[in-house]
């Protein structure tokens, strides 16, 4: 099923209030004029959208024996339609400034595909939101089955917001780069859960950088895998990461530098990955003699008895990196794991525990993709 996305002459007809302006209140788009031919764009901040939504569930209702549906022409221009004015002001843009006026149509300027809202459910057999340049999720519902990525760009994946959940993958989200600022995202995957690699590309800035958002990754490969670096500066990242020794639940070319936010990583032992030594916050990495069973839980207590975190992971683990914006140099902490207790004072950036030797940095074998 082919469906032009942003142009819609009937539409645009019958709604001319949904058509795109432009700063000076013209309509903007392929054809601007409301009488001449020609493709007449619509706005996706304006009621259009819904109508959009409507038209699709109508389409797939009407032919459910269809293979899929591709939405051509989706990008936007610079809009001050009422609806983006509206979201501008929520934003704290200022409309009367025309360099400030690109929010939000203004997005496919620098990116390739950009989804600001929505309610997805994705199963598909290949790559379930794919862009050839860069991609923006600042927002929407989705819930993805994917044969191969759930979420790829081929440069840079920037989520800014969103409810993400990835039910089954084989890796979770990728790019050459991927940056996270916000959303709640859970994922499962049978490779690598965040990724930061692209085979194409050479003398390239790999890096993933997590800045905000609440972060589970549950992955049978590499939990979070950059061919570079990997910074974190807040937000929530929980790995649940491999049972088998030949991948690790964080796995960098250059180092994970990290500066704040909860980091809580479990996984195996054979390519154990600690954040590095030039970091800002304080981490404790412990390996345990064996595995633990799942939902043996961790909790972690501060000097004075209290409670500072407790996790019980979903799948057995033998290693544990515990980084908390709650750590303080020269502080002692305790760490209960099981019927285990650990003690650790905050002498350095990184404290091991148990038999620990601080693990490298390789990365793990890939699985076959299906």
């Amino acid at each position: 099923i082919y469906i032009t996305a942003c142009v819609n002459n009937r539409v645009a007809e019958e709604q001319p209030g949904w058509r795109e302006l432009n700063f000076e209140g013209r309509y903007v788009g392929w054809q601007p004029s409301p009488v001449l031919p020609g493709f007449k764009s619509l706005c996706f901040n304006s009621p259009y959208m819904d109508y959009l939504c409507r038209l699709i569930e109508e389409a797939a209702r009407l032919f459910p024996d269809a293979d899929g549906m591709f939405f051509d022409i989706i990008s936007q221009n610079q809009c001050c339609c009422p609806w983006c004015m509206r979201d501008m002001k929520k934003a704290g843009f200022n409309p009367e400034n025309e360099e400030e006026t690109d929010w939000p149509c203004g997005y496919s300027e620098n990116y390739s595909l950009v989804i600001l809202g929505g309610t997805f459910f994705i199963n598909s057999n290949d790559d379930a939101i794919t862009s050839k340049g860069n991609l923006l999720i600042s927002g929407g519902y989705y819930t993805i089955s994917s044969g191969d990525d759930a979420i790829h760009a081929e440069y840079i994946t920037t989520i800014k917001g969103g409810d993400i959940v990835i039910q089954k993958c084989y890796e979770g989200i990728e790019g050459a780069s991927v940056e996270i600022y916000d959303g709640l995202i859970n994922l499962a995957s049978v490779d690598d859960g965040i990724n930061a690699a692209n085979g194409d590309l050479t003398n390239y800035d790999y890096h993933i950088y997590i800045g905000g958002g609440m972060i589970t990754v549950d992955a049978s490969g590499d939990g979070v895998d950059s061919n570079g670096w990997i910074e974190m500066t807040g937000g929530t990242l929980i790995i649940y990461g491999p049972t088998n020794g030949g991948n690790g639940s964080l796995d960098s070319d250059r180092g994970f530098v990290m500066k704040g936010g909860t980091l809580v990583a479990t996984g195996s032992l054979g390519m154990v990955e600690n954040p590095s030594k030039n970091s800002e916050q304080c981490y404790i990495s412990i390996n345990l003699p064996n595995y633990q069973n799942a939902q043996t839980k961790i909790e972690i207590f501060d000097e004075n008895d209290n409670l500072l975190y407790e996790l019980s992971p979903t799948k057995k683990y033998q290693s544990v990196i515990v980084s908390l914006d709650k750590f303080e140099l020269n502080k002692e902490y305790k760490i209960n794991i099981g019927t285990s207790s650990y003690e650790a004072k905050l002498s350095n950036i990184g404290t091991a525990l148990g038999t620990n030797n601080f693990g490298g940095g390789n990365q793990g074998h890939r699985p076959p993709r299906p």
